[in-house]
Formats: C-alpha cells, structure tokens, sequence
C-alpha cells in the first residue's frame, strides 16, 4: 500500500502583493482559534479571571483587539473572540487555551478555516475605502480597534496593528483566493502598478 505524506501549505500559497504605498502579505505559520463563553456560564466573570490568571488580560471587550505575550485576542461578536499566535511560539494554540479556561469556555480550532492578510504602509487606508463599508478614519478605528465587516461579499473580521498603518484581515480560508483577486485589484486602483 502506497504511503502519504500530508504537508500544510498556507491558502494563498504565501501571496505577496507590493505598490507604492501599500503591501499586502498572507501571515504564514498561523495558528487561530475561536474562543466562546460557555453558555452554561452566564457569567463573563469566571472567564475573565481564569484568562487573567492563565494569560496576564482579560478578554476584551467589544470592537477591540489586545495582545498578551504571544497571543492576540480580538472581539468577534457576543461572548466570542479569535485568538492567534505565531505557530513557531505557539505549537498547539487550543490545547493552551483550553487548560486554563475549559470549564468557563469553548474552544475550537480555526487555523485551516481562516487566513490573515496583513495590509501595510501609508496607502492603506485609501486602499481599504475602496473595499470595506465601515469608517476606518484614525478618530473612528484607533490602534486596537477590531471588527467584523464584509469585504466583496465576504465576511473579515479587521483589526489595527499599529500606527504604520498595519491593517490585520482575517477571512476564511474557502474565499481567500477570491478575497486576494479584489484585493489586488484594489491596490492597484489606489496605489498603481506593483513594484
């Protein structure tokens, strides 16, 4: 009988996208998890306490993102969060969420349904006007700021990394190649021909 051997690729293939002004690059080596308050738990408390004791924060709190050591946390609707790491920091992301927090929460792993593209550079927003619905203006989405929003039909969940700016769009996995195409053409629109 024939052996395989499977071998994880990203779903873009490690696209990269370079304009003046703007870059666009797919986040490799990613692992993502969703994270949910257990239903039976009515409470926000218990969950928050054993998140500070395992991880230093608390969860955090609607439309924002917070980072703590090497995982990220960011807001993505009622009692939900996504939470990324670096697989090279973090090798299983779900186990290490859910020993501390499994009897306050539900925890499912993501890393093959999504993927992050990091938008960068002085152009992004211009970039980003032309395909995302909600105000991204520095005085309405302030460092930390996530949300969920649709980008050409599909759903993104978008955070602010820092101040370059540095844009964080998660969409799944499925769509990406879609994503990417209106991507594209979008920095092209903004920024001109890639360099």
């Amino acid at each position: 009988m024939a052996e395989f051997k499977l071998v994880s690729r990203p779903a873009l293939g490690g696209a990269h996208a370079c304009h003046a002004g703007c870059e666009a690059r797919e986040t490799r080596d990613l692992n993502i998890a969703s994270l949910a308050a257990n239903r039976a738990d009515q409470s926000l408390a218990a969950l928050n306490a054993a998140c500070t004791k395992a991880f230093g924060t608390e969860l955090p709190g609607p439309g924002q993102r917070i980072q703590a050591g090497h995982l990220s946390f960011a807001w993505a609707g009622h009692q939900q969060w996504f939470v990324t790491a670096p697989s090279a920091k973090v090798a299983d992301l779900s186990e290490a969420l859910l020993q501390p927090l499994a009897t306050h929460a539900v925890v499912t792993d993501q890393s093959g349904g999504w993927v992050e593209i990091k938008l960068t550079g002085p152009q992004t927003r211009t970039v980003l006007e032309r395909l995302c619905p909600i105000d991204l203006h520095p005085s309405a989405f302030a460092l930390g700021a996530t949300a969920r929003t649709v980008i050409e039909h599909l759903g993104v969940q978008i955070a602010l990394l820092d101040d370059a700016p540095t844009f964080a769009l998660l969409t799944p996995s499925s769509s990406a190649h879609t994503f990417w195409s209106a991507l594209e053409h979008a920095l092209a629109s903004a920024c001109g021909p890639s360099i």
